[in-house]
């Protein structure tokens, strides 16, 4: 039996509008969580287990799934109270993956609508590190743990200020098994709203998370205009891979990255940054920098634009993508944040090269057409070797039938590509016959390894989660 472990923090039916003391009004939540078959042999049969803080199951869902189709649990179920929050555990009799969408409405900012999603886990870890964390009025966030073990897990969660190794508050709790525990940045006074360097309003953290028993983590970061979610990760690495950032600036900025790196190490870490034009050119010399103990730090392609600064002379309207090398093992994230036509973000984790597969799994992917264009997504691919990498893509409806034939593409060395159900479906492109409405599961195969992530964009905001391997 495998088990996925879901962590969904949901808001539902209607409720009124949640205020953070302090930090942005997030509005009502909504998570729906979409399953995919990745065994081939046959079916698979999916239990999907709703758990309250407490760790009792409120409710019990199935679906029976296909090779490469698509289950959805949403938390808008009516077997479940208003108000419900909680976390999933799915269980099956084949291998699965799955990816949680979270939509928020009714928030305090612009139009009020925004959005984060995530992969599943498919087991927990002793140690997790959040690398990028904020308390501002504007942007806070929170990081939720879900106790993977089959007995009480005591979590320890350590908040550093960006730039400083030693903690500026600790906390410690109990979580039952399977349950999960939030930890808001607002709900501890210890964490300063100033950061230490000085200035107001301005703080900026990581945090360590570290339990006896299996745990997994997400961060949810509000800003006023948006919102995005990121895995917590297990496993750092002396190379990390960031296969989608931006620098999108015509008479105003319309989409720019952010990368943060954390150094979980008691020594220095010293990186170099190889950032890619997608055909694995470099797109700028090598950058190195140093990241001091338990500290975190990265690139801004909007504030590190200026004359001088590293990317001041990347073309305007760039896609890239990043390599970044260590001489201690790292954790990083990315947030690519719109600006046009609505204010949104979405994050990711950079991989990798235990995330580098020669087969990716995206859980959902949209289309949705009606007369103008309602959501769309882009899978992104990065390839993690120096060969040209030969990829072939599948999109399946949720019964687990081809959508259209699949589509195929030579990725170079160090570089990234991707289809994009908008773009990519022009009259001629390969995703022409894709429905309007459609929403499925992509499956990649390469003979190179890659690392993916996907971009879940609507007119109005976004989201991205990592693609999921075998």
């Amino acid at each position: 039996m495998r088990k996925v472990i879901v962590i969904i923090a949901v808001l539902l039916m209607v409720f009124p509008t949640v205020a953070y003391a302090g930090g942005p009004v997030v509005g009502t939540g909504n998570t729906t969580v979409y399953v995919t078959n990745t065994d081939q042999a046959g079916n698979a049969a999916v239990t999907a287990d709703y758990i309250n803080p407490t760790g009792k199951s409120d409710f019990t869902d199935t679906a029976n799934v296909p090779y490469a189709g698509q289950a959805t649990f949403k938390g808008s179920t009516t077997s479940l109270p208003a108000s419900w929050v909680g976390s999933m555990v799915l269980s099956s009799d084949r291998v699965v993956a799955a990816a949680a969408v979270t939509e928020w409405t009714g928030g305090g900012d612009g139009d009020g609508i925004t959005a984060g999603a995530y992969t599943g886990f498919a087991e927990g870890a002793n140690t997790i590190y959040a690398p990028s964390i904020f308390k501002r009025t504007y942007q806070s966030s929170k990081i939720t743990v879900q106790n993977t073990d089959t007995v009480t897990a005591t979590v320890t969660v350590e908040f550093y200020s960006r730039g400083y190794t030693t903690p500026v508050h600790t906390v410690t709790a109990s979580i039952p098994p399977s349950a999960s525990k939030t930890f808001d940045v607002w709900d501890y006074p210890q964490i300063p709203q100033n950061h230490p360097d000085g200035g107001t309003n301005n703080w900026k953290g990581a945090a360590r998370i570290t339990s006896p028993q299996k745990v997994a983590a997400v961060v949810t970061t509000l800003w006023k205009w948006g919102s995005s979610i990121y895995q917590g990760v297990s496993e750092p690495s002396k190379k990390l891979y960031a296969p989608s950032i931006f620098k999108k600036k015509f008479s105003k900025w319309q989409i720019y990255s952010g990368l943060i790196i954390m150094n979980p190490n008691n020594t220095d870490a010293h990186l170099t940054f190889y950032f890619y034009n997608r055909d694995g050119t470099l797109a700028v010399p090598a950058v190195t920098q140093t990241i001091g103990a338990f500290s975190s730090d990265g690139f801004n392609t909007r504030y590190d634009s200026d004359p001088g600064e590293v990317f001041a002379s990347v073309s305007n309207n760039w896609n890239g993508l990043a390599v970044i090398e260590s001489d201690v093992p790292v954790v990083g994230i990315v947030n690519n944040i719109w600006r046009r036509p609505a204010d949104e973000t979405a994050s990711y984790t950079m991989g990798t090269s235990n995330d580098a597969s020669t087969k990716l799994y995206y859980p959902v992917m949209f289309r949705k057409y009606t007369g103008s264009w309602e959501k769309w997504s882009a899978t992104i691919f990065q390839n993690t070797s120096t060969s040209n990498a030969t990829v072939t893509t599948r999109f399946y409806n949720p019964d687990g039938t081809l959508a259209v034939p699949a589509a195929q593409m030579v990725i170079p060395g160090n570089g990234a590509q991707g289809w994009n159900t908008r773009y990519s479906s022009d009259p001629g492109e390969p995703l022409a016959n894709l429905p309007n409405d459609w929403t499925g599961v992509v499956v990649v195969e390469s003979d190179q390894p890659l690392v993916g992530i996907a971009n879940l964009i609507w007119n109005n905001q976004a989201a991205g989660y990592n693609a999921a391997t075998p």
